[in-house]
């Protein structure tokens, strides 16, 4: 009986897109904790703030399609270059018409609820983030 629990043994390929995946996740929430401190700190009139948005938008939107690729390759689904351009430049409309061709009946359902969590889960970061860098701005005065 084989437990597969030495330390020489290798990963499952499942286990080690589940890490990846785990990390693109959490790269996503230090990004936007990130985006949520600076546009605290920064004062509201700075022209910055636009840019900076649409930088951290952009780098959110990279890690959502490597998710997406990532989990594309669990799944055996080939993601189309059409269909990349979407969820990277409309994540939302991509990343619900790609978890549609990719999970079936209530799979989606709960696909779509757990990322509706991710989404809550990013709002509290980045409005705490926030809070943080408007007390740093008020406190010290950047």
């Amino acid at each position: 009986m084989d437990l597969n629990c030495r330390p020489d043994s290798e990963p499952s390929p499942k286990t080690r897109s589940m890490k990846a995946k785990t990390k693109c996740l959490i790269s996503i929430l230090m990004n936007v904790a990130l985006m949520g401190l600076l546009d605290g700190i920064l004062p509201e009139d700075s022209h910055w703030i636009t840019v900076m948005d649409v930088v951290f938008g952009l780098i959110a939107n990279i890690f959502i399609l490597v998710w997406c690729y990532l989990d594309s390759e669990e799944r055996n689904f080939t993601i189309s270059t059409y269909l990349s351009i979407i969820i990277f430049l409309f994540w939302p409309v991509g990343l619900l018409y790609y978890l549609s061709k990719t999970r079936k009946g209530w799979p989606v359902l709960i696909t779509l609820c757990l990322a509706a969590l991710f989404g809550l889960i990013a709002g509290c970061v980045y409005d705490a983030s926030f809070w943080l860098g408007s007390y740093l701005y008020d406190r010290f005065y950047f």
